[in-house]
């Protein structure tokens, strides 16, 4: 499936990564001011998954 995502925030790239991971094609829209910095340096995600008694962390 392929999905387009509005906006490269805490929630369009939160979402877009969960459902990449999940073997959707994921693409983020952005601002043209941020187009050259994402496209340089991507999009960094830490999760912290405290749903288990152990911490776990995704990068």
């Amino acid at each position: 499936m392929k999905i387009l995502i509005y906006g490269a925030g805490v929630v369009g790239c939160t979402y877009g990564w969960q459902l990449s991971k999940a073997g959707c094609d994921v693409t983020v829209l952005v601002r043209k001011g941020q187009k050259e910095f994402v496209q340089k340096n991507g999009i960094h995600i830490i999760c912290s998954d405290f749903r288990e008694k152990v911490k776990k962390i995704q990068i």
